[in-house]
């Protein structure tokens, strides 16, 4: 049972890698996106408040695989 909740551990620590990458790269396209429209004079609204409700979450996310790799380790 053990290797089951390490093996699912990591599989979930994979994931919000994943998430993070995605995130983190979605971020950077939306930064292009807002320099070129600047440059062409245009205006496009800040996500910035959305991008740090979305990091938060993954940390709270990383934060909860630290306590159950914690619970899975002094079990």
């Amino acid at each position: 049972m053990r290797t089951l909740g390490f093996v699912l551990l990591g599989l979930a620590s994979l994931d919000v890698l994943m998430l993070a990458l995605l995130l983190g790269t979605v971020w950077f396209a939306h930064r292009a996106v807002r320099r070129e429209a600047a440059a062409k004079g245009e205006h496009v609204p800040s996500a910035a408040s959305d991008f740090r409700c979305l990091f938060a979450v993954l940390g709270a996310l990383a934060l909860g695989l630290g306590a159950a790799s914690l619970a899975l380790l002094t079990v």
